[in-house]
């Protein structure tokens, strides 16, 4: 919820905790990540200015109009956009150029991409001590962006 400029109030209504921690939490977060709040002003700044997000691939995305959501809204669907587009593009990158995965695809289920067959992704990728995995996919955008691996059972015509 941070990462969309979420409120302490907001925080306490999902999070079932006290409106106080949760401005104690939101403090510490932006002590902690400055550069993360100045790039969200930014953003809200330029969202004002222009009408639209601009995502890490250039993609414009229109804000709403601030009549029917109310300013709130707008801001945070400024940030939003760019965090959600941009990981749509890297998505749609990944379905586009199936040779940067080396596998088949059957497809894109929301933020995930379902890949037919066994595949050998340690030889490929680099893992680091969370078992998130960095390597080629990575390399389909302007963020180096690691990925989970989940494989499921193998399925065979009765």
């Amino acid at each position: 919820a941070m990462q969309y400029r979420a409120v302490p109030r907001t925080l306490a209504r999902h999070t079932k905790l006290p409106e106080s921690i949760c401005k104690d939490y939101r403090d510490q977060w932006l002590a902690t990540y400055p550069g993360v709040d100045q790039w969200q002003l930014q953003v809200i700044e330029d969202g004002w200015t222009n009408g639209y997000a601009t995502n890490l691939f250039g993609r414009h995305c229109r804000l709403p109009p601030v009549e029917r959501s109310g300013p709130d809204h707008v801001e945070k669907t400024a940030v939003n956009y760019i965090i959600q587009s941009t990981g749509a593009d890297i998505g749609k990158r990944a379905m586009i150029d199936p040779e940067v995965v080396v596998m088949d695809q059957a497809l894109q289920v929301h933020d995930e991409i379902l890949v037919d067959g066994d595949a050998d992704f340690e030889s490929w990728h680099r893992v680091d001590s969370k078992g998130l995995y960095w390597g080629r996919l990575s390399s389909l955008g302007p963020l180096d962006t690691p990925f989970k691996v989940k494989k499921g059972p193998v399925w065979s015509a009765s």
